[in-house]
């Protein structure tokens, strides 16, 4: 990596930092500079405004949750080891001292309905691509139909991610799981039903 793709990361990894912490809304330029130990005027050579940087902050984040999504669905285990495990390390992060919650909903959530704003497209894309990786888990179980199964489970994690943040409960991890487990056998007795 040189200098300059380093300065970059090294920006967007601050700005990431402070918006674990903070909202989009209450953090500044002034704010990330000094995270980052950069002046304004490195900023701007990267980042035409603080609007686009707040866009590749996040998809950063989001490549990288996603990442860690494939590697735990990707496992050669069943399905419900896969889907489990989800849930496991949700809860195993949640018992961490910096967690909050998951950062796509939180900057999903402050955006209101501001249809317009780039980053709606970044949170839709995410959770599409976590609705697609659940997909291809169920496909790979034999189910046929697999979509309407694969949104009930990314509501159920999105459901679960927002309880274990509210009430700083990270048990409510294993609540989730059993619901998911709930949706796969669902899922698998309706293939099965359908004579598969």
């Amino acid at each position: 990596m040189d200098f300059d793709q380093a300065t970059r990361a090294g920006i967007l990894a601050a700005g990431l930092r402070l918006f674990n912490k903070l909202s989009i809304h209450e953090v500044l330029v002034e704010d990330i500079v000094r995270e980052a130990g950069v002046t304004k005027k490195i900023f701007y050579k990267f980042f035409r405004k603080k609007e686009d940087f707040v866009v590749e902050c996040y998809l950063v984040y989001a490549g990288e949750i996603l990442t860690i999504y494939r590697s735990i669905l990707g496992r050669p285990i069943s399905t419900h080891e896969r889907i489990l495990a989800v849930y496991d390390v949700l809860e195993r992060v949640a018992r961490g001292p910096d967690f909050t919650g998951c950062g796509v909903m939180r900057v999903g959530a402050s955006l209101g309905n501001r249809r317009d704003h780039p980053l709606r497209l970044v949170v839709s894309g995410f959770k599409k691509t976590v609705e697609a990786l659940f997909e291809g888990v169920l496909a790979e179980d034999g189910h046929p139909d697999p979509k309407p199964y694969a949104r009930e489970l990314a509501v159920i994690l999105d459901g679960t991610l927002a309880q274990v943040l509210y009430h700083d409960e990270p048990g409510y991890a294993q609540d989730g799981a059993r619901l998911a487990i709930r949706v796969i056998e669902a899922a698998r007795r309706s293939r099965l039903s359908a004579g598969e």
